[in-house]
């Protein structure tokens, strides 16, 4: 298993003291959370073939009937116990599902969407601070090509670029993607900022 780089630090000192418990320091991140932007870094694309073309991303997956239900998906950060015990956090995320058609040289997508997973963990360490740490190893096995074809190519460019979290309630992952943009009929890698909101908290 492949550990990518400490991506972030997340400083506490607003939320604690020196005398506060591992418990205390962690129920600042932990909890139940829910997507509530997801912009494309870049010139608008068209992701559903409705021809307008757009940065707002949870709009356009939002009418897709499977990836609509993805954004809607919880997903939780446990509270830790101990000093650097590693907490693995799993975020289901919307996706294209592009497949690609060698021999014509023509892509087609999911009309439905699809979905996958994309990993980080956190751990307290023994000076008190989060540490953020990506875990890109698993979403690019489900790629896969043949003679003719290529399948889920959107998956192989998946990933955590970067965390950001101060213990306020919002997580913002940026993530590495790859879309056929129904406007230019090319497909595009970029990235992706996802905005995360705690609606509910673990103790």
């Amino acid at each position: 298993m492949k550990w990518v780089a400490i991506a972030a630090v997340a400083s506490v000192i607003s939320c604690t003291n020196k005398e506060s418990s591992v418990s205390d320091i962690s129920d600042n991140y932990s909890g139940q959370y829910i997507c509530k932007s997801m912009q494309f870094l870049d010139s608008p694309i068209d992701i559903n073939g409705d021809g307008t073309a757009t940065t707002d991303l949870l709009s356009e997956y939002s009418t897709l009937g499977f990836t609509e239900d993805v954004i809607k998906t919880h997903f939780t950060i446990s509270s830790a116990k101990q000093y650097n015990e590693d907490i693995r956090c799993h975020v289901r995320i919307p996706m294209q599902d592009v497949t690609y058609y060698k021999i014509s040289d023509e892509y087609t997508t999911n009309e439905m969407g699809n979905d996958a997973i994309v990993c980080f963990s956190y751990y307290v360490d023994l000076s008190g601070q989060v540490v953020f740490v990506l875990h890109n190893e698993s979403n690019t096995n489900i790629y896969y090509s043949n003679e003719y074809e290529e399948h889920y190519l959107d998956y192989k460019y998946l990933g955590i670029q970067s965390i950001k979290a101060n213990g306020d309630g919002v997580l913002r992952l940026v993530i590495k993607n790859a879309f056929y943009d129904y406007c230019t009929n090319t497909f595009i890698e970029g990235l992706v900022e996802s905005v995360y909101e705690r609606v509910s908290c673990n103790y």
